[in-house]
């Protein structure tokens, strides 16, 4: 209803919201209401808060015992918002970027991840082929304990590669898209260079 809303709580337990501070502004950010809440079952967008204090214009303070309070938000969304990102598929990514824009959080952690869901099959790809060109290009007589110190190696360079990459991406250094895809690019590259002297062999 043209209201900006701005809700603290001290703890959430299932469908309830526990020592609730709600500040309401107009759209120019002008306080005109201020609300403090024993509990709020938030089941649904229609809020129940039981024991409220409030003051309108910085006056008179009421109490009253339930009252309802429209909101764009219910517990399953806000239990969304702290959820395991890996843990959600394109469309609940989707839903989860709405909702941050709506509260102004940051989505870029959530554009970071949704690329990663996209660039994962060929990425899986691109580590087999890679992983095929180092053994084609290894003699057959070198000792185990160099293929173990090899991969161990190869390993953490890619993971490092991968993890910096991605805390550019995280810190807004570097754009979401190329946080993600620039490690495939430079491996993508190592194989062509790997496929080429396999060829010339």
């Amino acid at each position: 209803d043209d209201k900006i809303n701005i809700i603290n709580a001290e703890r959430i337990s299932g469908d309830i919201l526990y020592d609730v501070t709600i500040n309401q502004f107009t759209k120019n950010f002008d306080n005109f209401n201020n609300l403090i809440v024993d509990e709020a079952k938030i089941e649904n967008k229609n809020w129940i808060l039981k024991n409220v204090s409030f003051s309108v214009k910085n006056s008179s303070v009421k109490t009253d015992k339930n009252i309802i309070f429209k909101t764009n938000f219910d517990a399953n969304q806000i239990n969304k918002l702290f959820s395991d990102l890996s843990s959600l598929n394109f469309i609940e990514l989707n839903n989860l970027k709405t909702d941050y824009e709506k509260l102004g959080y940051s989505v870029t952690n959530i554009k970071i991840h949704f690329h990663k869901l996209i660039s994962y099959p060929i990425s899986l790809t691109i580590m087999t082929v890679f992983g095929s060109i180092i053994m084609l290009n290894i003699k057959r007589n070198k000792s185990k304990i160099f293929h173990i110190i090899l991969g161990t190696l190869c390993s953490v360079i890619i993971y490092y590669i991968n993890y910096f990459s991605g805390l550019l991406g995280e810190n807004e250094k570097m754009p979401e898209f190329l946080s993600i895809w620039l490690p495939l690019i430079i491996i993508s590259l190592f194989c062509m260079i790997g496929l080429v002297r396999i060829n010339e062999k």
